[in-house]
């Protein structure tokens, strides 16, 4: 039978009435003895919960396991912890060699540096001794590539490499020229050379002979040993306060620079320098200088003890030469140095206008002074052309002939200033117009040129013409342009003027039709009252 509502709330009151509630439990003082709870646990599909015991050992396993896992994290931490001491001993074991390595860094910088100076200073030392040891080897290469030879004339040849040339020595050998300066060994003494060495026909090259340098070289010469000098052994010049130098393998006395003062240039012989500082009046003609000023002197011997001299002032820069003369006691005279500023040279370019009445005149100059006047066929038929045309006609004339109306008065200023015209007609033909008035006034215009043209026409053998033309041409700005051309005689059929005496006259029984004749004869006068 089912359950009704009402019965289950009966039983609920019955049980009610001997029973505790969960809240109603007492409290117990400890956990002894006790070994689970009443809970209620839920159950699917059921309104009302279940009461179960729960065991405490249920109640405390997520305590229990929290203690665990609580336990194995302070236990993880200790050994982080432990880990961590240990990396920080570590760390400040670390920091202890780091800041040692700094201390040790810092050394080492500062060695460093002192080390780069000291590198510096060496690398210096060592450029400075390797531009030494460069010249050294460049000197060594020039010796090697210059050895010592025997010359054509048996004489011994060392490069020198200051002056990069060979100076000869006083070594003279029969060795074959060309050949290099061979050392075949070394003695101490000649006597020594002779005993080991008795007969040298084989040896080739030189033996040195000597304790220290320079030696002496000797070379079999003739079947004995034969002393060929020293190399770079030259005895000291002469010490008597002279100067000296070598001249042929011997000391040669030197002239020493002289300084003038009064001295006369005629007791300057021998040959030298001298320089002449004092005052003027040392360098008088009665002192036999050239110029009064001072100045330098060259001299050189000549004959009869004299001297050529060369004298040059310091002013002026005047040079003065002079020679030694052919006989006793004579001297030529002084003639001066002319340099090339000073004269027209045959190569010379630059421009030069002669003003003095011997001055030389260049090409230039001369050629300016002659007009070359090219003219055409049909101008020189103008000018042997009997006319007289003015105006516009002439002026086109004046053109015809000059090229230019400017041309002809250029032409006609020239020829005031003493130039000479000519006239060319063909490269076989010129005229030179020398018998002329030239007039020219630019204030009014006025250009005038009058001249007379001479010259032959030829037909044949038995016909030959004199001709003479006056020629007149003109520009006038305020008058009349003129070209004029006439003969300076104008006859049909007169060739000849003749003179006659009266009686000679009549003496002629034909007269010539081309002659004139002029007759000479006594004029008759009265008495003088007086007679």
């Amino acid at each position: 039978m089912a359950w009704t509502e009402q019965d289950l709330r009966e039983i609920e009151d019955e049980l009610k009435k001997g029973s505790q509630g969960v809240g109603d439990v007492p409290e117990a003082e400890s956990l002894g003895g006790i070994t689970s709870l009443p809970a209620y646990q839920e159950v699917e599909g059921q309104d009302m919960p279940k009461i179960v015991r729960a065991p405490l050992t249920l109640l405390a396993a997520p305590a229990l396991e929290a203690a665990d896992k609580a336990n194995a994290a302070a236990t993880k931490a200790e050994e982080n912890a432990a880990a961590a001491q240990t990396a920080a001993n570590s760390a400040n074991e670390k920091a202890g060699l780091a800041a040692q390595a700094a201390s040790d860094a810092n050394a080492a910088k500062e060695g460093a540096e002192a080390a780069t100076q000291s590198a510096n200073a060496a690398a210096s030392n060592a450029e400075e001794k390797a531009s030494l040891a460069n010249t050294a080897a460049l000197n060594a290469e020039k010796v090697a590539n210059n050895p010592t030879y025997i010359g054509k004339d048996h004489y011994v040849y060392v490069y020198n490499k200051d002056t990069e040339s060979f100076d000869k020595t006083d070594i003279y050998c029969k060795g074959e020229p060309g050949s290099s300066f061979r050392v075949a060994g070394e003695y101490d003494t000649l006597e020594a050379l002779k005993s080991a060495v008795p007969d040298g026909s084989a040896v080739d090259g030189f033996m040195a002979v000597g304790t220290e340098a320079p030696y002496d070289y000797y070379a079999w010469v003739n079947g004995e040993w034969v002393s060929q000098g020293k190399i770079g052994g030259i005895e000291e010049a002469p010490t008597d306060g002279k100067a000296y130098g070598r001249k042929n393998g011997d000391w040669a006395e030197v002239p020493e620079h002289l300084n003038l003062t009064s001295e006369n240039l005629n007791d300057i012989n021998g040959a030298g320098f001298a320089t002449q500082r004092s005052t003027a009046d040392y360098t008088s003609p009665e002192n036999n200088y050239p110029i009064n000023e001072n100045g330098a002197l060259i001299f050189a011997n000549a004959n009869y003890g004299h001297s050529n001299q060369i004298y040059g002032s310091y002013l002026t820069n005047r040079w003065f030469a002079r020679g030694g003369g052919n006989q006793q006691g004579v001297r030529t005279n002084w003639k001066e140095f002319a340099f090339t500023d000073d004269v027209l040279t045959k190569t010379n370019t630059s421009s030069f206008t002669p003003t003095g009445d011997y001055q030389p005149a260049t090409k230039k100059y001369v050629d300016d002074k002659h007009i070359m006047l090219t003219i055409t066929d049909e101008a020189h038929i103008q000018l042997i052309s009997n006319q007289e045309v003015k105006a516009g006609e002439a002026e086109s004339k004046i053109n015809l002939v000059f090229g230019s109306i400017d041309n002809f008065k250029n032409i006609i200023q020239r020829l005031l200033s003493d130039n000479i015209l000519f006239l060319k007609i063909t490269e076989k033909e010129i005229f030179k117009v020398s018998t002329s008035h030239t007039y020219c006034n630019p204030d009014n215009g006025a250009y005038e040129l009058s001249f007379i043209y001479t010259y032959t026409s030829i037909a044949d053998a038995n016909n030959i013409s004199l001709v003479t033309k006056r020629i007149f041409i003109a520009l006038n700005s305020n008058a009349t342009n003129f070209f004029v051309v006439k003969d300076i005689l104008v006859s049909d059929n007169l060739t000849t003027i003749i003179k006659k005496t009266t009686d000679e006259y009549n003496a002629i029984d034909q007269k010539s039709e081309q002659t004139m004749y002029a007759i000479t004869c006594l004029l008759y006068t009265s008495p003088s009252p007086r007679d």
